[in-house]
């Protein structure tokens, strides 16, 4: 009875999970719900590290974008990037941040390095504690979480 009650509830998660306006933003990450293998190489992360990389899986990291939406910010736009007379600042998102601002070009180039050719991506470095490392670090590095109180 036990077993085929926690089957029962399995299936529940399962279908909750389908229809949660969530589970698509992290199916671009992680397609192996429950996350049993991201869970497992987290384990072997510092707790610093391990929780940045929950920030960032959930979108819930303290950039401009999500702060503006929990009305913590005036603007949802980067405001370190370096743009030309005329053009439009782009959104300050996770992945923005991560992989596209012209601030942290330099930090990039060494964290692509730590990643290898080919892994320069979140579902990549999500499905590997060594390069969950590495993003953690990197982001340490920028000192982007400075401001943030």
């Amino acid at each position: 009875m036990k077993q085929e009650f926690v089957r029962q509830i399995e299936e529940q998660w399962v279908s909750v999970w389908a229809s949660s306006p969530r589970q698509e933003r992290l199916q671009e990450i992680d397609t192996s719900f429950p996350f049993e293998a991201y869970r497992k190489h987290q384990y072997n992360l510092k707790r610093a590290h391990a929780s940045l990389m929950v920030q960032v899986r959930t979108g819930h990291f303290p950039l401009n974008k999500y702060l503006h939406r929990i009305r913590k910010s005036d603007t949802n736009t980067c405001q370190l990037c370096h743009i030309s007379l005329g053009e439009e600042r782009p959104p300050e998102s996770v992945m923005h941040f991560l992989f596209e601002c012209s601030v942290h070009t330099d930090l990039r180039q060494t964290l692509a390095t730590k990643l290898g050719q080919g892994n320069f991506n979140l579902h990549d470095i999500m499905n590997d504690a060594k390069r969950m490392k590495a993003l953690a670090n990197f982001i340490i590095k920028t000192e982007r979480l400075q401001d943030v109180g």
